[in-house]
C-alpha cells in the first residue's frame, strides 16, 4: 500500500486488474440480471467490455472493499474503504493503524451480501 494524497480518508486506490478479479462474480450477476446469458456475461467481463466496465464502476460504488492486515487477530486490523481505480499498486491517503513501516501482509475482501454492512 502506497500513500496517495489525492484520495479521501475513506478511499483506497485499487489496481484495475485486481478490481476485475475481485468484482467479477458481482459484475456477472449484474449483467445476468439485465437479461444477458451467463456465458455471454462472463465473456464480457473477460474482454473487459464497456458494458462490463460500467457495471464494475457501479458495483464499486455500492460495495466497499474490506482490507485485513495480517497477522492481526482483533477487529481493529480490518478497515472498509471505497475503492477507486488506479493504474499502479494499491494506494491510500492514510493508514494509521495499517502501518506500511513493518510491511505487513494485506488481504482484500468483499462482503458477499450488502446486508452485512
Amino acid at each position: 500500500i502506497t500513500p496517495n494524497p489525492k484520495l479521501d480518508m475513506d478511499e483506497v486506490g485499487l489496481p484495475e486488474d485486481k478490481a476485475w478479479e475481485l468484482y467479477q462474480p458481482f459484475i456477472v450477476r449484474r449483467l445476468v440480471r439485465r437479461g444477458m446469458p451467463k456465458m455471454q456475461a462472463m465473456e464480457q467481463v473477460k474482454d473487459k467490455s464497456a458494458m462490463a466496465k460500467k457495471e464494475l464502476l457501479n458495483e464499486m460504488d455500492s460495495r466497499p472493499l474490506i482490507i485485513n492486515r495480517a497477522p492481526v487477530l482483533h477487529r481493529y486490523g480490518m478497515m472498509a474503504a471505497k475503492p477507486k481505480l488506479t493504474k499502479s499498486e494499491i494506494s491510500a491517503s492514510c493508514f494509521i493503524s495499517f502501518s506500511v513501516f513493518y510491511r505487513p501482509m494485506h488481504h482484500l475482501r468483499l462482503p458477499a451480501s450488502l446486508d452485512h454492512l
